[in-house]
């Protein structure tokens, strides 16, 4: 098995978040909606874990974090939309307007 050490919280979380989401990705490839739908939440989670203040945090990276998480939100309304999940996918995707870069 493969380690990776990372120096801080944020960035084993930005990891994670980056794996879950290519592992979502993939999933959407084959349609199988589910499992897209469960990845990309373990990735939002991740994510909004590494940067907890969102755009606010002064770290650098923070208009990659904002990009990353505009592509995960709009591919889980995307798998809400497959699911018939309407109204949360509606929330997810104006969700992901709002971290697009200004």
């Amino acid at each position: 098995p493969e380690i990776l050490l990372f120096s801080t919280w944020s960035e084993a979380c930005q990891h994670a978040a980056w794996y879950f989401a290519q592992e979502a990705e993939n999933a959407a490839k084959g349609s199988h909606w589910k499992v897209v739908l469960m990845m990309a939440d373990r990735a939002f989670d991740c994510h909004t874990n590494a940067r907890p203040k969102g755009r606010g945090d002064s770290r650098n990276g923070g208009s990659e974090w904002s990009t990353q998480l505009c592509e995960l939100l709009g591919l889980r309304a995307d798998a809400l939309l497959h699911l018939g999940q309407y109204k949360r996918a509606l929330v997810d995707a104006c969700a992901a307007v709002h971290f697009v870069a200004a």
